[in-house]
């Protein structure tokens, strides 16, 4: 069964980068047939708004509207292009709030790299929304495609590089991806061996993708003591992979994020969409 219910979220602070981002969902969901809904966040208002002056809530507000306009804009602009079924969804609440909400009935979730500068000086971006990829990832129960800030807007998907370690995440992960490993050109399967795996490490893997009719290129990296995350962009940079597959490792909870060190590397220093399934 494939991809039929995407959804994308945008808020403020992506002017840069939300034209290819709508891009990429748009093109993505008529590459699966699906469904795409477009769901705008709008910042949450600092704890000290009223210590704010009146005029300058006023052009916060005008900024978020101006976001929201224009991300309709092009997102129905995309939707005609590309000739598929969407709609565009607005959300007061929080960000992680909303995601969790409408995102926990989609197949797969497209999330942006948070914006690098805040919207404005004083009201300033969403609370914690830096670490919104990371907690949707831990708590939304859904796939989630993490797109870097410089994106191609049209997702080829043709190499998709898996990272495997033999875990139940990384084995979540390779599920959940079975959609686009199908429609792939070529799938490489990357083993950093540490010694936890018998045989000769991701044979197993092999074997099962090809039940599902794909060919997969193994390809195993000694036991090092350099991190796992590191070993799999340098991969995917000299493979040419347009899409890596990895579990999300780690844990969430009240106020603290602890993450696996190969999860945190590549969110930090991935240039390619990165599916992650935790």
């Amino acid at each position: 069964m494939g991809f039929r219910d995407l959804l994308l979220h945008l808020t403020c602070g992506d002017d840069d980068c939300v034209a290819d981002r709508v891009g990429y969902a748009a093109a993505l969901a008529a590459h699966c047939g699906a469904h795409l809904t477009g769901l705008f966040t709008r910042p949450r208002m600092a704890l000290a708004y009223h210590y704010i002056p009146a005029a300058k809530i006023a052009e916060h507000r005008a900024t978020v509207d101006l976001a929201a306009a224009t991300g309709r804009r092009l997102f129905e602009e995309n939707l005609a292009r590309h000739g598929i079924a969407g709609e565009w969804l607005e959300a007061d609440a929080g960000a992680l709030e909303a995601v969790q909400l409408h995102g926990r009935t989609a197949d797969l979730v497209v999330l942006g790299q948070p914006g690098a500068t805040s919207i404005d000086p004083l009201v300033g971006p969403e609370y914690d929304a830096e670490h919104l990829s990371q907690d949707l990832m831990f708590s939304l129960g859904r796939p989630v495609i993490r797109l870097p800030r410089d994106l191609a807007p049209e997702p080829r998907c043709s190499h998709v590089l898996i990272g495997w370690n033999g875990k139940k995440e990384a084995a979540r992960a390779v599920h959940d991806a079975l959609p686009l490993l199908c429609q792939a050109d070529k799938v490489t399967v990357l083993c950093v061996d540490e010694g936890r795996m018998d045989g000769t490490p991701g044979a197993d893997l092999a074997r099962h993708l090809a039940r599902h009719d794909v060919t997969v290129d193994l390809v195993v990296s000694p036991e090092s003591d350099r991190d796992a995350g590191a070993i799999l962009l340098e991969q995917a940079a000299r493979l040419g992979a347009d899409l890596i597959v990895m579990g999300a490792y780690g844990y969430m909870r009240w106020r603290e994020r602890v993450f696996g060190g190969a999860t945190e590397s590549v969110l930090d220093g991935a240039r390619i969409p990165v599916l992650f399934s935790h």
